[in-house]
């Protein structure tokens, strides 16, 4: 699962929701696939509106927003070139919406709107790789950078706000499974954090299907 625990809202002409994803530096990618699970708004200019989806800022498909399926639940599989894929990834999903063909549009009319469920998947296919034996890298492999296992943040820039969730470590991956973490806030209280384990089939801990999906701003 992409770890969220709310619905991630896309609103106005353009706005931009990222997901940063860890790999472990001892595992490439040699496969991936967006399983995206979205709805969006009936009133679109559907030959000018789409989904663009990208990877480290490469550009990598457009989803179109067809009036056919408008107002429904759609899954939609999207192939990734794994190619793409470091130790540190952002997967960008980017909304470009019209609601008419004149100039003059206002950025925040309420027909602007597509919304990305918090069931949609990143599936992972990995292989191992051998590390040289520097001792520069540790404690990887060991243990993960924490780059790369923080816990949800919100940015604003601009108009565009960009609801970033980052998974903890994960390795070869054969489905993904969603699970919650505990983390502590500087005033001590916790709160729970969403996160995105992968295990290969046969390794599942028990209990970990019990692990609730949320959404987080």
């Amino acid at each position: 699962m992409l770890g969220a625990y709310q619905t991630l809202a896309l609103r106005g002409l353009d706005d931009t929701r990222t997901v940063n994803v860890g790999v472990r530096l001892d595992r490439v990618v040699t496969a991936a696939t967006l399983r995206l699970r979205y709805t969006y708004s009936p009133s679109l200019v559907f030959p000018m509106s789409h989904i663009k989806v990208s990877v480290n800022g490469e550009s990598v498909a457009t989803v179109p927003l067809e009036r056919e399926q408008a107002g429904q639940a759609v899954t939609r599989d999207i192939v990734l070139d794994p190619r793409f894929f470091t130790d540190y990834n952002q997967l960008n999903l980017n909304l470009i919406a019209h609601y008419t063909l004149d100039h003059c549009e206002d950025p925040q009319n309420s027909a602007l709107w597509a919304d990305i469920s918090p069931t949609s998947e990143l599936i992972l296919q990995t292989s191992a790789v051998r590390l040289p034996n520097d001792l520069a890298l540790l404690p990887a492999p060991f243990f993960d950078d924490p780059a790369n296992v923080g816990g949800p943040s919100a940015e604003r820039s601009g108009a565009a706000a960009r609801a970033v969730l980052r998974p903890p470590r994960r390795v070869a991956p054969a489905f993904a499974v969603p699970v919650a973490r505990q983390s502590r806030q500087r005033d001590g209280a916790q709160r729970r954090r969403p996160g995105v384990l992968v295990r290969h089939a046969g390794r599942l801990p028990s209990g970990a299907l019990s692990g609730g999906v949320g959404a987080s701003r």
